[in-house]
This record gives structure tokens, sequence and C-alpha cells, in this order.
């Protein structure tokens, strides 16, 4: 869902939002002490503006980050302590195409989980993003070719 149109539906349905405007960086919204928005830097591309959710108990990270890049991924890690906390990734853009994988590569994810639906006319997920997360990832799961969904304990 685009935020233009997530903004019409929220707004036909009567609930109250908070515009934060576009921002050539980053920004950190603090929901709780567990819970964290980021706002992907202004790009005109639709596609690569994202909202990213972060959750955070005692010892886990979980990353569920839309369709922002991983340069911004990367950059959530860096604003985050994780220090001996496992990091769980929900892979961006249903393992398409979200920027320089790269950016990643030095952290040691404990899971990575890729939605993928049943009409695949854009291929997902590459599998060059399947194998440079093989390189940073314990335990990668996907949805593709499978009918069950990805659980994800925290």
């Amino acid at each position: 869902v685009t935020s233009n149109r997530l903004q019409k539906i929220m707004q036909s349905n009567h609930i109250p939002i908070s515009l934060l405007p576009n921002n050539s960086t980053m920004r950190k919204v603090t929901l709780s002490n567990n819970v964290s928005l980021y706002t992907s830097p202004y790009h005109s591309n639709e596609n690569n503006k994202s909202l990213s959710l972060v959750l955070e108990t005692d010892n886990k990270i979980c990353i569920l980050p839309g369709d922002m890049r991983y340069q911004n991924i990367n950059q959530i890690l860096q604003q985050t302590n994780i220090n001996n906390k496992d990091i769980i990734l929900i892979v961006p853009h249903h393992g398409g195409d979200a920027g320089d994988i790269r950016t990643i590569r030095n952290y040691k994810f404990s899971q990575a989980a890729i939605s993928v639906g049943p009409f695949q006319t854009h291929h997902h997920p590459n599998p060059r993003v399947i194998n440079a997360l093989q390189n940073c990832v314990q335990n990668i799961q996907t949805t593709f070719n499978t009918s069950t969904d990805i659980t994800i304990t925290l």
C-alpha cells in the first residue's frame, strides 16, 4: 500500500493521522519503549518511500521494513541497541530489489522472513537476494511455493 493510498483509507475510516513531512534524512518516531517507526528519506520513486516498524524485546529485535531500502535498514541497525540480541528481518520488497544488500552483510540475523504472494509476476524472491542473505542469516523462511504463514516469536 502506498502512503497516499493508506492516507485515503485512514481518512475515509475517520482514523486520525499525523503526517511527517518529506525529509532528506531518516526520522525515528518512538511509539513506546518497545516500538519505533522510522521514515525513509524522501525518494522520487513511490516504491522506495516506506515506514519501518521496529519491535524490541529484552533479547530480540524485529525489523518490518516494508519496501525500505537495505541502506536505510543499515541506518536503523546503527541507531538501535543490538548488543546480544537476535535480529529478525522481514525482507523488504518481497525479496526483490531493495538497493544494495551488501550494506547489511556485517550483521548476523537469526531469522529472515520473505513474504511472497501466489502470483509471481515479478519473480520474487530474487535468487541474488537469497544468496546474499545466506551469508548473514541463520534461518531464511519464505512463503514461496508454500501455503503456510511464517510465525515470528518475539
